[in-house]
């Protein structure tokens, strides 16, 4: 850069000097230059003094904003001076995109990327452009790794993107066992290149204590944006059992849900944010006989510290929306670890949540719940219900080899005035399938709830 200055003076100096007044400066491109902005910039204008000092200070800063907008190559080519006219003219040539070359993509569609990359052939080379294109079409989650090269020559660049994929397409097949509720399972195909144009696909069905099926649907860069567009719907059919606040068995009785959601999303690099609505239909069989719609809108922020993961929900029913109450309902979660030695971690998770209901009497499928795997181990599967609660587990894991992984945990939960408390063991086996978990956790400290129960099946709790 320096020598391109010492060749512009050295140049000037050989013309002429100016003498007196500027009567005109100019700006010629062969792109629409923002020439009001960069008059702003300038020292050298007109009806003031010429000055050599001033012209270095000029074209320093010219050469300094086109950087800063994203132009990395020499667009100022040439600064002619007319020292009879007392002329300043700046000109400038930006590069053309003469091609666009994109190898190795197998699945994804060129013309998906291309539309990501958002640039074209003959418009005119915007390197920041380009690289939060390319950060973006990261973000999709369809590519282990995208390179690119920019090839300069006259006045025209050549862009060459190198992509790797990941193999996108994934079957699951999982099993849970357990000695209160038994044997069930989940089934689930993924989809995150679904026809090679970047869209997410999911379809999965539960079955054992809980009859589910889900299908789950986005597409990225919803309008052009850096928002996903999602949708999801399910159906859940659960066989349940009403009990105190104690525990104390009351009844049996059958719940169906029904949900259809639809949003937006957004993933960036240390925060996730995600808008919504969302539509439930619920009805219990004898004896309860309820039935009810009820509406939503919710918001979702997930944020990335350098230490752990924040995360807070709301969610918001009534007023225009559908549905027989207004209320609103909260939580926050955090999660973290901390690393001990190469084999031992501690994994720890922090989860509240509450429920606004003044005015209104909830109905038992309308509260909060928690118990079993995924929560509160030892306990059935959702057995306790509150409009608050507060819930800690904590994870000692031990790496034995590099297959086995030896687990102790405990889980806390504050829910209905009372304190509910559980220790467990467990095997951890990283197999290629994924992580195969055996698990037993019993209650302490809870007469009514004195069972060790038993899990097996696939990943880590959290």
């Amino acid at each position: 850069m320096e020598k391109r200055f010492l060749i512009i003076f050295l140049l000037i100096i050989t013309i002429c000097m100016i003498e007196g007044q500027i009567n005109s400066v100019r700006f010629t491109s062969n792109y629409d230059i923002d020439r009001v902005f960069l008059r702003t910039l300038l020292r050298n204008t007109e009806g003031k003094a010429f000055s050599l000092d001033n012209l270095k200070h000029d074209v320093s800063v010219i050469e300094n904003y086109l950087l800063n907008q994203g132009y990395l190559t020499n667009i100022l080519k040439e600064v002619k001076i007319d020292s009879e006219k007392k002329h300043i003219e700046y000109i400038f040539i930006f590069p053309k995109v003469n091609n666009i070359s994109i190898s190795g993509n197998i699945k994804t569609r060129e013309q998906f990327i291309y539309s990501k990359i958002g640039i074209k052939k003959d418009e005119i080379l915007n390197v920041k452009k380009l690289e939060e294109n390319i950060n973006n079409l990261e973000k999709t989650g369809i590519f282990t790794k995208i390179h690119y090269n920019i090839n300069y020559f006259e006045n025209n660049a050549d862009i060459l993107i190198e992509v790797e994929e990941f193999l996108s397409g994934q079957y699951a097949v999982g099993l849970v066992k357990n000695n209160i509720y038994g044997l069930g399972g989940e089934l689930s195909y993924s989809e995150k290149n679904f026809r090679g144009s970047g869209q997410t696909i999911s379809i999965s069905h539960e079955f054992g204590e809980f009859e589910r099926y889900e299908t789950f649907y986005s597409k990225p860069f919803i309008l052009k944006s850096d928002y996903n567009f999602d949708i999801s719907t399910s159906k859940t059919r659960s066989d349940k059992s009403r009990y105190t606040n104690d525990g104390i068995f009351l009844h049996d009785y059958q719940q169906k849900e029904t949900l259809f959601f639809t949003g937006f999303s957004k993933d960036e690099f240390r925060k996730f944010e995600r808008y919504g609505f969302k539509r439930e239909k619920f009805s219990l069989s004898p004896p309860e006989n309820l039935k009810s719609t009820v509406d939503w809108l919710e918001y979702t922020t997930r944020i990335r510290l350098s230490r752990g993961e924040l995360e807070w929900k709301f969610a918001k029913t009534g007023g225009f929306l559908k549905g027989s109450k207004s209320y609103f309902k909260t939580g926050v979660s955090f999660q973290d670890r901390y690393i001990i030695n190469k084999r031992r971690n501690i994994h720890f998770r922090f989860i509240t949540e509450y429920i606004d209901y003044s005015k209104y009497k909830l109905e038992p499928f309308e509260l909060l719940k928690i118990g079993g795997d995924g929560t509160l181990r030892g306990y059935k599967n959702e057995l306790f219900s509150s409009s608050k609660y507060f819930l800690f587990n904590i994870e000692n894991r031990n790496k034995i080899n590099s297959i086995t992984n030896l687990i102790f945990h405990f889980d806390s939960a504050y829910i209905n005035h009372s304190l509910k408390k559980t220790i467990g063991t467990g095997l951890v086996f990283n197999l290629p399938i994924g992580n195969f978990r055996l698990n037993w956790a019993k209650p302490f400290d809870d007469e009514n709830h004195d069972k060790t129960v038993f899990y097996f099946g696939l990943g880590y709790m959290f």
